[in-house]
């Protein structure tokens, strides 16, 4: 009823524009006979952006603007229809006139010369709909490259890097792509010295009259003019100066006042980039007479260095790595020009370098609570987190968390004795002390082998305690990690040392289970363990960089445990449990190799609609002193992530089946994908079809899960699928999801497919999350 009364709104609506005299303009439509011109791009050209095609019929962004439109304006509504309206979009048929000439100068810019670019409407009832058809014809191309440097040693820094050029013989004569070859050449030569430098030095020189639509292209720099001291009437070209670096002056922390004042003092610090650097650079810090700051936390961060040629991208790096210490809210580096007079005499010019901060308070107390959403298991949680900032003068962050928390798993076995707080039957609570260094505290013959560009040393110590209606369990945590990043790109994070001492604590009912299993090895998994980990971690991706269109996150992660601890065993025999196993601190460790691969694909099909495609697999193989890798260890799905047709850890291993059992289930092998089609709906309100394929195997043969082993030939059958629709609504500062899964093919039926049972509404999946799954 309520969607017919918005309909009729709508309608109405529609009818008070036809009124009005013009047409609601609903869609613009592009056509053309050549794929390699984007379409995304050609609608930036559009003169009226069309209303929303989105409910044909039902247009409540225009009922929302037309409604409150009548009477008295008040904010209130302005603020309603700015945020949810939609205003009416009239044709106006002069401006598609307008729409097609811009049309044929973007073409123009693209190469093609001679384009038809026609447009059509076409109309129903009081809508209409925009068609541009374009007929691009033969694009110009690139025939030769030539440049025109008349200053030697500015073309000798331009020839040497022509490898990386972006016009090439034979590719389409593109004004867009020789703005970015200005702006390449441009870069490189600020990255060599040339600070004066800027794009508009640099021209292109173009024939495109032939007749065989070949472009020859002349790349011109020309050296910069100046007025002449003689007479204001003519000027006079000076060759462009190499600029190097003279001085360094750091303001920590210094207020206007004290300059006014003249209550400073000034440093001179001497500091080496790297151990086996012969030079010392020295840095002047102007600071109050209170230091705050010792000179070493920024001078580390600093990688330009006196006497060096102008970089821009040194100048761009140290500002990250200041920027990146927690102390510092602000941060601006200036270039200034010691003596600039009679430079047009000079071909080599000095620049001082001032860098000034502006710090944040020291100490930092955060309260809050939260929605936590963990694979599809609601739940709500409180924590208090402080910090210190500036622990030692040298912007090491201290911070205490202490958090609390309680879910709700749905899919958990209803225990007699489970312990529960309201509605939630899963509780936790944790406190963590930590301190990151923004430095890798290595030896030096270490780190001048890691490119420690936002280089951090990280050092936890961590207490928590988890309640599950099967289990519970007592986790003591202690880890060194160590993390830097080679490129914009690629980051390392490296682990040496995690120690993990958990105690656990089963259910009756849960342990009889185990207890009951043929196989003793799963019980390992749930019995006291200490971990002694090494972690090491790939990260390579893109999503930092905004100019790409098709996003990439890679992360590889291998992990290994108890390795140590069974040489210092084998050689010295210590403590030793029953079967053989051995115990260290009168605890049995885990011995295991684990890797998984975390890969994901984004494709903006343009401002509003994407695909997205995620893939995760990983294997954990118990050796030596374990039969089973640890229960945190093992692989899982189902749940708000991965496979929503199923709910947390249900699904799996393999082809195993019992639905009588509702204990998590794990394995050694996981293999999963999905992907997504994001579209927008209306306003906040986005949509997503999605699909999900993959399991979890064990990786050898189980009497107690029989048919769930990992076996190449049964991968296809044994792969499970599910299908669905989601829900995304977009408040900014956070996402709140809704996924509706129904299971396309279940392994655990002997009809795998397109079960009857699970395409009711009442088996259907629903699935809750913050944020996207992936």
């Amino acid at each position: 009823m309520l969607l017919l009364l918005i309909a009729a709104s709508s309608c109405n609506s529609q009818k008070k524009v036809a009124r009005r005299g013009g047409y609601l303009l609903v869609k613009n439509s592009i056509k053309t006979d050549n794929a390699s011109i984007p379409s995304e791009e050609i609608e930036g050209f559009f003169q009226q952006k069309a209303t929303s095609r989105r409910f044909t019929i039902i247009k409540p962004g225009v009922w929302i603007y037309e409604t409150l439109s009548k009477g008295k304006q008040t904010k209130i509504k302005n603020k309603i229809k700015e945020k949810y309206g939609t205003a009416p979009v009239i044709l106006d048929t002069n401006l598609a006139l307008r729409t097609e000439h811009n049309i044929i100068l973007y073409l123009h810019n693209k190469g093609f010369y001679h384009p038809i670019v026609t447009h059509s409407f076409k109309y129903k009832r009081a809508i209409v709909t925009a068609n541009y058809r374009i007929i691009a014809g033969k694009p110009h191309t690139i025939s030769s490259i030539q440049y025109d440097i008349p200053n030697r040693e500015l073309a000798g820094y331009v020839f040497s890097d022509t490898s990386n050029r972006m016009i090439m013989k034979g590719v389409n004569f593109d004004t867009y792509l020789l703005d970015d070859e200005r702006d390449r050449i441009t870069q490189f030569l600020r990255n060599n010295g040339y600070y004066s430098f800027s794009r508009s030095n640099i021209a292109f020189r173009a024939d495109t009259s032939s007749i065989r639509l070949e472009t020859p292209i002349v790349v011109v720099i020309r050296d910069p003019s100046v007025k002449s001291a003689a007479s204001t009437d003519s000027v006079n070209s000076t060759a462009f100066s190499r600029y190097f670096i003279h001085n360094i002056y750091v303001m920590p922390d210094l207020e206007q006042s004290l300059i006014r004042d003249g209550s400073y003092d000034t440093l001179a610090f001497y500091y080496r980039l790297q151990p086996h650097d012969s030079l010392e650079q020295v840095y002047y810090f102007i600071h109050g007479k209170k230091q705050r700051l010792k000179p070493i936390a920024i001078a580390s961060a600093i990688t330009i260095r006196t006497g060096q040629a102008y970089d821009q991208e040194m100048v761009t790096q140290t500002y990250k790595r200041i920027i990146g210490l927690s102390i510092v809210r602000s941060a601006n580096i200036g270039l200034t020009i010691p003596d600039p007079r009679d430079i047009a005499d000079k071909t080599r010019q000095w620049l001082d370098c001032s860098i000034k901060l502006t710090r944040n308070p020291v100490n930092l107390l955060t309260l809050g609570t939260e929605g936590t959403n963990s694979s599809g298991s609601l739940g709500m949680g409180f924590n208090a987190l402080y910090q210190n900032r500036n622990l030692f003068k040298r912007a090491e962050t201290f911070r205490l968390k202490i958090n609390t928390g309680a879910e709700l798993q749905a899919n958990a076995p209803q225990i007699g004795d489970t312990k529960k707080l309201w509605i939630f039957n899963a509780l936790e609570a944790g406190v963590e002390a930590g301190i990151d260094l923004p430095r890798l505290l290595l030896p030096n013959a270490f780190i001048s082998t890691v490119k420690n560009n936002q280089a951090r040393t990280s050092l936890v110590v961590a207490y928590g305690f988890e309640s599950r209606p099967d289990y519970s369990r007592k986790i003591t945590t202690t880890s060194w990690t160590y993390q830097w990043n080679a490129s914009q790109k690629l980051k390392y994070i490296f682990t040496p040392l995690e120690l993990s001492f958990v105690r656990m604590a089963k259910d009756s009912a849960f342990e009889a289970y185990l207890v009951g299993l043929t196989d003793p090895q799963f019980i390992g998994q749930y019995n006291d363990h200490l971990l002694t980990m090494i972690r090491y971690s790939v990260v390579y991706s893109n999503m930092a960089m905004l100019k790409e269109h098709r996003f990439f996150f890679f992360r590889a992660n291998i992990e290994t445990s108890g390795n140590v601890f069974n040489v210092l065993d084998k050689v010295f025999p210590g403590e030793n449990a029953s079967g053989g196993y051995y115990k260290r601190f009168g605890v049995r460790y885990a011995q295991y190799l684990r890797t998984d691969i975390d890969f994901r694909k984004f494709w903006n099909l343009n401002s509003k609609r994407s695909l997205a495609f995620h893939l995760m697999t990983g294997v954990g193989l118990p050796y030596g002193n374990s039969d089973a890798i640890p229960f945190e260890k093992s692989f899982w799905l189902g749940g708000a992530n991965d496979m929503r047709g199923w709910r947390i850890r249900s699904l799996g291993p393999g082809g195993y089946t019992n639905d009588s059992v509702r204990y998590d289930r794990t394995g050694d092998l996981l293999l999963c994908s999905s992907f997504e089609y994001r579209f927008p709906i209306y306003s906040f309100l986005h949509g997503s079809l999605f699909s999900d394929v993959g399991n979890i195997w064990l990786r050898q043969a189980n009497p107690d899960f029989p048919n769930g082993d990992f076996i190449l030939k049964n991968l296809g059958k044994q792969l499970a699928m599910d299908a669905g629709f989601g829900l995304r609504f977009d408040f900014s500062f956070f996402i709140f999801r809704l996924d509706w899964a129904f299971r396309m093919k279940n392994p655990q039926h002997k009809d795998q497919w397109f079960q009857s049972n699970d395409f009711r509404l009442k088996d259907a999946v629903w699935n809750f999350g913050i944020g996207f799954p992936f």
